[in-house]
């Protein structure tokens, strides 16, 4: 389900991530220890106010960016055994005469994600990221579901 997709405009945040991520955020203290967040108001509100007894959220951040209408777009969610696999849509770079804005910013997407089935361990997700429908795998990382 999504919580939020948007773009924020604060640029401490975006200069941190030049390139597409992912986080997991499954109990109100991973939010927390990824304090940078915190700062990004509509973030830590929805975070803050998160069920995480019944979910567990996933922050799929495009990356640094100049103002543009194309944002990241979470499209699918596949558990795998201990694997997760985050496939979004993402615009990829600007086009030869596309407008760029002079504003940095980081256009994110926020997912809730339901603990239904087995949980209780050690996950790897993978972000698949989709460009122009061409799939390229663009990071791993662990992190405990409980």
């Amino acid at each position: 389900m999504s919580l939020e997709r948007t773009i924020t405009d604060n640029s401490l945040i975006a200069e941190k991530f030049k390139k597409p991520d992912l986080r997991i955020f499954a109990r109100p203290q991973d939010f927390e220890e990824q304090g940078e967040f915190t700062s990004v108001k509509e973030l830590a509100d929805r975070l803050l106010d998160f069920d995480y007894e019944n979910s567990f959220a996933i922050l799929v951040l495009e990356g640094e960016d100049a103002v543009r209408t194309d944002q990241v777009t979470v499209t699918d969610i596949l558990q795998q055994g201990d694997r997760v696999i985050v496939r979004a849509e993402l615009p990829g770079p600007f086009k030869e005469n596309e407008e760029v804005g002079t504003l940095v910013t980081l256009p994110y997407h926020l997912v809730a994600v339901r603990k239904d089935g087995e949980w209780g361990q050690e996950m790897t997700f993978v972000l698949v990221g989709i460009t122009d429908g061409v799939e390229t795998t663009l990071l791993e990382t662990a992190h405990f579901i409980p």
